[in-house]
This record gives C-alpha cells, structure tokens and sequence, in this order.
C-alpha cells in the first residue's frame, strides 16, 4: 500500500493569501520600490491565479479606504469644499 500522505498538496488558505497581499499593498504604496521587490511580487502574482484575484479585491478595497479619508478630510474642513458631518 502507498503513502498516501506523499500525494497530498496543501494548498494555501485564502486567510494567507489575503495577508500576503496585504502585504504586498503596504510594499507597493511606498514611495520608493525597489527592483528586487518588484520583481519578488511579479512572481508571488504568477504564483497562483487566487493571488491575482485577492490582490485585485484588496486593491479596490484599499481604494474604497481612500475615499474615507477624502471623506474625512472635507469633515474636517480641509478640502474647501462644503462640510460634511460623519
């Protein structure tokens, strides 16, 4: 009788995967990256399509946050535009 635990691939969580594109976001948004970096994402993205696909939707989360802060900003005033209270 074979191993059978010799032909199991344990695939990586999607919990992992989100904290690895997390990651990978804080990397990206700094001003300066470097080539070593980018190529190390370039790889982790043509790792797994899933990585694709979580980056992307924590992409547009990370720019729905964006928009929160704009919001917050003209709160407070500090867009010249008219106040809004959240």
């Amino acid at each position: 009788m074979t191993d059978v635990k010799k032909n199991i691939i344990t695939l990586p969580s999607r919990k992992g995967i989100e904290a690895e594109a997390a990651s990978w976001l804080t990397v990206l948004g700094r001003e300066h990256i470097s080539d070593k970096d980018r190529a190390k994402f370039k790889n982790w993205l043509k790792q797994s399509e899933r990585h694709r696909e979580v980056f992307d939707e924590m992409s547009a989360l990370w720019g729905d946050l964006e928009i929160l802060k704009d919001l917050t900003d003209i709160g407070c005033g500090n867009a010249g535009g008219a106040t809004i209270v959240l």
